[in-house]
């Protein structure tokens, strides 16, 4: 009798080895498919997060370009040889006003374009009238003095058009330069292409109708 109870004490302890063990197994398991899924769950996060802070770089360039286009200082807030204006198909390079507390007198300058991966902006607080006739050139900004920020990521190409009459003659059509001028385009369009990896960002087409301080049209 005693040899049985023993028996079916350990024939019982076995089996409650073998249910442990399968318990184990199928506690792996789980914890194996929930680590995949909160791995997947991140990812899918990160990706989300990346392009809302490229979403939101988008939002603020284009609504930057549009204050400043509308900003651009009346004629007697500079010399008369200062162009307020220069532009090219891959540089924009302009005077403004906006925003007025980065430099005493009001007025700044601001240079944009593409590196093959971002869009950068070039900024110079306006001390002088000096400063500004000397600062707007082909090349962009002096570098004194000059600080470089970065604006959007992940830009193969940025690209301006001018709308206005042609220096050769004839009548109004986009233009990709605007240079050794002294009025304004009287419109200005900026097109940016992203790279293949950029989470299928886009760039709604931004034209803008330059405006001097105040809103008065300047051509």
């Amino acid at each position: 009798m005693t040899s049985k109870k023993r028996t079916y004490r350990q024939t019982q302890a076995g089996f409650t080895l073998v249910e442990l063990l399968i318990v184990l197994v199928l506690v792996g398991i789980i914890a194996l498919g929930l680590l995949g899924g909160l791995q997947f769950s991140y990812k899918t996060w990160d990706r989300g997060r990346d392009r809302s802070d490229n979403f939101n770089q988008v939002i603020t360039l284009q609504e930057l370009l549009r204050k400043q286009a509308k900003a651009f200082p009346l004629e007697r807030n500079l010399s008369s040889d200062v162009r307020s204006l220069e532009g090219e198909s891959d540089r924009l390079s302009l005077i403004s006003s906006y925003p007025s507390f980065l430099s005493e007198e009001g007025l700044n300058q601001f240079s944009y374009y593409a590196d093959g991966e971002h869009i950068l902006m070039d900024w110079q607080s306006a001390s002088s009238k000096g400063d500004i006739q000397a600062s707007l050139d082909d090349t962009g900004l002096d570098d004194a003095g000059k600080e470089t920020r970065l604006m959007l990521e992940n830009v193969s190409r940025i690209t301006f058009s001018y709308y206005g009459f042609p220096l050769s003659g004839g009548g109004r059509k986009w233009l990709n330069r605007w240079e050794d001028r002294t009025d304004l385009p009287e419109l200005i369009r900026v097109q940016v292409e992203f790279m293949d990896n950029s989470n299928q960002l886009q760039w709604p087409e931004l034209t803008i109708q330059p405006l001097v301080q105040g809103g008065n049209k300047i051509y």
